[in-house]
């Protein structure tokens, strides 16, 4: 209740708890219930349902809880500075807008990098969850009749069809259909400064922030849109891809020593993490009864098949899902998992993941793109991931030994799918049938050119 005197800050009191490792970790996983995704469907419904399912599990490793007790102390310290003295919160809540001081440097945008797929919205949709529940749903303050909801913390993310004014309408919680008669302009800045004012709202975050230009170099637009949260006086977090990153770091300094002052990291776990073994175990409890081979175990030949990115683990066994149900199998075996990878609608994953691996052993692309992290000279864990990646990737170690997990109808089979239209003429497709020789899971990759003709 934020009366006569009261810091505002109470309103946060139930977020210190989340700053134990183990409380936030608990808080954190969603291991949603298994499902039987294959039964009575199509493949293209299977292959949906897959994702959906494991679109909802998320298992938070060090890195990812690092980065959520990062932004709860922003959340929390944000509060304790800006909102401590009742006069200063009184003030926001009817002084004009132009009157009010602005954002100290303090609270300028957090930066959450990583790469595509790692897990970054999953961690700061579920955190936002969190914070929300764990604090008051509502404030009482002395000179209002009812009281009003406190939306400590608001989740947004651009979209292709996103605008600067499309975003501070969800900011202002203002409903699509009162959109044609919000205020405009300043007015509309003015508008929701005020209701995030009057809501305790101490931080916002910006999520998919590469939907906010076409461009592939300039980097006026996004900073335009970082500027959102800092002209309505709230500290925010906003999610970066490396190629985002690397044009803001080529801002004027006025800019890009701003934005990027603060820089947080999300990795993918190493090859030899108990990290990705959570995972994966997680895994087998969410797919149990589907799968007929054991994903802890298989956790090496997962992990090199993902570089363990966890969108591609989930869109690699979408696909093998949908392989199964087409071959009117019950369950997904090794070999539906193999035929996945090298399958056309797993094509551009592959692509992204084999350069992945290239620039790993190679260095810095001379054109810095998604797949390139600035970070690796100065992020410990980003250091020992790009070093398993490295020896994971050198001759003689890609080779994978999971061809003695098939069983020989299942390794006749690959076989005999993979190897059709070696006979032909080289068509990437030939009677539906895949263009490739597979001899193990280390070929698939040099199987799949042959899937593109190249």
């Amino acid at each position: 209740m934020i009366q006569n005197g009261c810091s505002i800050g109470q309103g946060l009191s139930g977020l210190a708890a989340l700053l134990n490792d183990e409380t936030l970790k608990k808080s954190l996983t969603r291991i949603p219930a298994p499902a039987d995704v294959l039964r009575g469907r199509v493949p293209g419904d299977v292959h949906r349902r897959m994702l959906d399912l494991l679109g909802e599990l998320f298992v938070p490793d060090p890195q990812s809880i690092r980065v959520a007790k990062e932004i709860i102390a922003l959340t929390i310290g944000f509060s304790e500075s800006n909102w401590r003295n009742p006069s200063r919160y009184q003030a926001r809540l009817y002084e004009a807008f132009d009157d009010q001081p602005g954002l100290d440097e303090t609270w300028w945008p957090v930066s959450l990098c990583g790469h595509a797929g790692v897990g970054k919205s999953s961690l700061l949709k579920h955190l936002a969850a969190i914070i929300q529940k764990e604090s008051p749903p509502a404030l009482e303050i002395a000179g209002f009749s009812e009281p009003v909801d406190n939306k400590v913390i608001i989740y947004t993310a651009f979209s292709p069809g996103s605008t600067p004014s499309s975003i501070l309408h969800e900011l202002g919680g203002i409903p699509k259909v009162q959109v044609k008669h919000a205020p405009k302009g300043q007015q509309l800045m003015a508008y929701v400064a005020q209701a995030l004012s009057r809501a305790n709202t101490c931080a916002a975050i910006l999520d998919e922030n590469q939907f906010g230009t076409l461009s592939t170099d300039a980097y006026a637009m996004v900073s335009r849109n970082l500027m959102l949260p800092i002209a309505l006086r709230v500290a925010s977090v906003a999610t970066l891809n490396f190629s985002l990153y690397e044009r803001l770091a080529k801002a004027p300094p006025q800019l890009g020593d701003r934005f990027l002052s603060f820089p947080l990291l999300i990795t993918p776990p190493n090859l030899n993490s108990g990290e990705w073994g959570e995972y994966c175990a997680a895994l087998k409890s969410v797919l149990s009864g589907q799968l007929e081979f054991d994903p802890f175990e298989q956790q090496a030949e997962l992990w090199r098949l993902s570089l363990g990115i966890k969108r591609y683990m989930v869109k690699l066994l979408g696909i093998a899902a949908a392989e199964a149900s087409e071959a009117g199998a019950k369950t997904i075996t090794w070999s539906h998992v193999g035929e996945a990878y090298a399958s056309q609608a797993f094509g551009k994953y592959r692509v992204t993941l084999e350069t992945i691996s290239k620039e790993a052993i190679a260095g810095a692309p001379e054109r810095k793109s998604d797949t390139w992290c600035p970070f690796q000279r100065s992020d410990q864990a980003s250091h020992e991931y790009y070093e398993g990646l490295r020896t994971a990737s050198a001759p003689g170690r890609s080779q994978s030994k999971a061809r003695g997990a098939l069983t020989l109808v299942e390794d006749r089979n690959l076989k005999e799918a993979l190897q059709h239209a070696d006979k032909g003429s080289g068509d990437p497709q030939r009677n539906g049938k895949r263009s490739a020789k597979v001899s193990d899971l280390g070929d698939w990759q040099r199987a799949a050119k042959k899937l593109q003709g190249t």
